[in-house]
């Protein structure tokens, strides 16, 4: 095995920062830094039943989601990137946790895998020559799956305070 170039390894780590970018804008519902990721023709599939269509139209659709959420956190794991010239696949392993009420019972969900393909381009993020961005982003595996029901009633007490 041959290993990467000082240049590689640099693109894999921009790659891994969208990642993560993409995980703080969700969570922090901050949709400029969730457009940041993406090209301007950036598409996403995260499946029919959810949204399929422009990328930043998912941040938009995510972020609004989960203004009414008790809380949520993302984290990524498993990050694996091949590198293609200016274009390079990613594939990762995505766990969400969302907390909401619903008919007065707490409950959460956790999601599934992400597959991505991302691109340098000088339009990308502000501009920058050579910046990656990304194109294509598919999800996979059991993206709404309740994970826990609790039957204890939410009380104000409880509840998370926003400052």
């Amino acid at each position: 095995m041959i290993p990467d170039s000082p240049e590689a390894l640099a693109d894999k780590q921009a790659i891994r920062d969208l990642i993560y970018t993409y995980c703080r804008a969700v969570d922090r519902i901050d949709v400029p830094l969730g457009h940041s990721i993406w090209h301007e023709d950036g598409e996403a599939d995260y499946g029919a039943s959810f949204y399929q269509g422009p990328g930043r139209g998912v941040i938009d659709l995510i972020c609004k989601s989960h203004e009414g959420l008790l809380s949520h956190s993302h984290q990524v794991t498993n990050i694996l990137i091949e590198l293609d010239g200016n274009r390079a696949g990613s594939e990762a392993y995505v766990s969400g946790t969302m907390r909401l009420e619903r008919e007065g019972c707490r409950c959460r969900w956790a999601s599934g895998r992400a597959i991505s393909i991302a691109g340098k381009s000088a339009s990308a993020r502000g501009g920058s020559p050579n910046a990656w961005s990304s194109t294509i982003t598919r999800k996979s595996g059991p993206s709404r799956r309740w994970v826990r029901k609790s039957v204890l009633p939410a009380t104000a007490a409880t509840r998370p305070t926003q400052s």
